[in-house]
Parts: C-alpha cells; sequence; structure tokens
C-alpha cells in the first residue's frame, strides 16, 4: 500500500466513525492507531483510477472493519466489486461497528451481515496469556 494510500485509509476510517462533541485531534490520536492495527493485522484493498482512490474495505480475518466508497462514485458497484474480490461466496458478512450507510447498503445488494462484537481488551488479554 501506498503511503498516500495509507493516509487517505486511514483518516477516512477515523472520519467514518467521529462523534460530534469531539475534537478531530483527540479522535484520530486515538482512533488512528487503532485503524493502522487493522491494516497491519488485516487487509486493505484499494480501488482506485490513475492513482486516485476511489473506494476501499479494510478487514480483518473475516470482520469487514470499513468500506468506503466516495459520494461522486456510489452505486456504480465499486463497493460490492471490493467484497466480492475479497469473498467472492459470501454467504453472511460480519462488519464491525455498522453505520447506518453499511446497513442500507447491504439492504440495497440483498447482503445478510450480523455485527462483529470483540471482547473487553481485559478478555483479550486474558484469553492471550
Amino acid at each position: 500500500m501506498r503511503p498516500d494510500e495509507r493516509k487517505f485509509v486511514r483518516e477516512t476510517c477515523c472520519k467514518l466513525r467521529w462523534p460530534h462533541g469531539t475534537t478531530w485531534a483527540d479522535w484520530s490520536q486515538v482512533n488512528g492507531p487503532i485503524v493502522d492495527a487493522w491494516i497491519d493485522a488485516g487487509e486493505c484493498r484499494v480501488y482506485d483510477e490513475d492513482g486516485v482512490i476511489l473506494g476501499f474495505l479494510v478487514t480483518t480475518g473475516e470482520v469487514v472493519r470499513a468500506l468506503y466508497v466516495k459520494r461522486a462514485f456510489r452505486g456504480e458497484g465499486f463497493g460490492l466489486a471490493l467484497v466480492l474480490d475479497w469473498r467472492p461466496s459470501v454467504k453472511q458478512l460480519r462488519a464491525f461497528m455498522p453505520t447506518p450507510s453499511w446497513k442500507r447498503w447491504t439492504i440495497c445488494h440483498g447482503l445478510p451481515w450480523v455485527e462483529a462484537t470483540e471482547p473487553p481488551p481485559r478478555e483479550r488479554m486474558r484469553a492471550a496469556g
């Protein structure tokens, strides 16, 4: 992944879930490293044309962390192509912190999904060690 792609994916993933009332500096400082960990531990598929990023899919294992398509290109099949390239015979998607846009998109495409949950940090630490 090119450095400019990584920067775009990181910032966009943070912005997708940026809550009202929180400064960008605070939000990106806390959540940027989380997105970095997703990218480092999983996969990031970027769809671009002539160096312009049109969309991306970030996954870890079997979990969708983020699916994004630039507004001007929505409805043209880029998101579906990214998902099917990742899992061509998907029966049910697992989505982490699904957004309202995700829910509308999966209904539109008839894609079944469940919300992926992760154990609290203490339980992850116990399981690991």
